[in-house]
């Protein structure tokens, strides 16, 4: 009987450090993307302070301005959006469907602004399926006013001087 006894302890001992084990390398997996995204949105939220940045993702002060924006809101809308992904990413609620009427996403979806600001946004957006919950839910919110790119939009194009060749 004290054989069985000791085996089963020695069982669960076993696998307690493996459970242990786990969790620290999950936890420590979570909090390396957490610290990723946090430094991600400061960086997004320095785009206000170097407007020019904008660039690089093919869009100009011009673009963002005829969009009724400036480079603060943009560049604030971004970083919210970034943090919300991460959130997103590590929520029960992850997937592609449309966010709760009830949640802090579906709300600042019902924005004009939002819906306004999606074309220059998406563009700074990785494929995910919290980008896709964004799309579907302004999709069913907006309808048929809901346009998903900057290329969409009738007369408005990402500033064609960014597609020169660069090295003159």
């Amino acid at each position: 009987m004290e054989i069985i006894i000791s085996i089963l302890a020695f069982i669960f001992s076993v696998i307690g450090l493996a459970w242990q084990a786990w969790t620290f390398f999950h936890n420590r997996k979570i909090r390396i993307v957490n610290e990723c995204v946090i430094a991600m949105a400061q960086l997004e939220r320095s785009l206000a302070d170097a407007p020019n940045a904008f660039k690089f993702h093919g869009l100009t002060k011009q673009t963002i301005k005829e969009h009724g924006f400036d480079d603060k809101s943009l560049s604030y809308l971004l970083s919210n959006m970034t943090i919300g992904g991460s959130f997103h990413r590590h929520s029960k609620e992850a997937g592609s469907h449309v966010f709760k009427k009830s949640s802090y996403r579906y709300k600042l979806c019902e924005s004009e602004e939002v819906l306004r600001a999606w074309p220059l946004i998406e563009r700074m957006i990785t494929e995910t399926p919290y980008k896709d919950r964004i799309i579907n839910t302004l999709k069913e919110i907006h309808g048929d006013k809901f346009v998903p790119t900057l290329e969409e939009l009738p007369n408005k194009q990402a500033d064609p001087t960014l597609k020169k060749n660069f090295v003159e």
